[in-house]
């Protein structure tokens, strides 16, 4: 049961991790034009082509849950933090597109139809759709949270990871030697 935590933390975040990745490949926004000179009356735009913020973040779980196999409780704090301000971020990126997508796709807008000002951008828009990627990343972003949380509340209960060369606790019926370890105690 120990371990299973730990496991179960570990695979939360990676799945989350996935899951944020998988929804930025998607469509997030789709938005209705209306205005006779642009050739395309509709943008649909993906997460790749609104922001390069979730699969920054993504990795970053991805690297620190790999992280969080072999650490030790103390630093497994510090990951958990880490993992929980990265879940924070993508929360926030989610909702603050969910909110204002055009903001996020001016400089599509603008290419597409030569205006820079925002506002004449803003007017172009008549319509807009959130797409079904959005929210995966989101899920996403809740699944990194959850284990984040996870490991947090756990780390304290996890067995301390031991390397193959450190001494394993002797019992008590097996002598000690006594004095310091000498070269050729250590070939032993």
């Amino acid at each position: 049961m120990r371990h299973l935590s730990k496991r179960n933390s570990v695979l939360s975040i990676l799945a989350g991790a996935v899951i944020a990745l998988i929804g930025w490949t998607q469509n997030w926004v789709t938005l209705d034009l209306s205005s006779a000179d642009i050739k395309t009356p509709i943008i649909e735009a993906t997460g790749q082509a609104s922001t390069v913020l979730p699969a920054g973040l993504a990795l970053v779980a991805v690297a620190t849950a790999l992280v969080l196999l072999t650490t030790r409780s103390f630093l497994a704090y510090v990951i958990s933090a880490l993992n929980i301000a990265v879940a924070g971020s993508l929360i926030v990126i989610v909702t603050a597109f969910a909110a204002d997508p055009v903001s996020f796709e001016f400089k599509q807008l603008s290419a597409l139809s030569g205006l820079a000002d925002h506002a004449a951008l803003r007017l172009l828009v008549t319509n807009t759709s959130l797409g079904a990627g959005l929210w995966i990343s989101g899920i996403g972003a809740v699944l990194i949270l959850c284990g984040a949380l996870v490991s947090a509340l756990g780390a304290h209960r996890w067995p301390a990871r031991r390397s193959k060369y450190e001494r394993q606790p002797t019992s008590v019926g097996r002598s000690q030697p006594s004095g310091p370890v000498t070269t050729l105690d250590a070939w032993d």
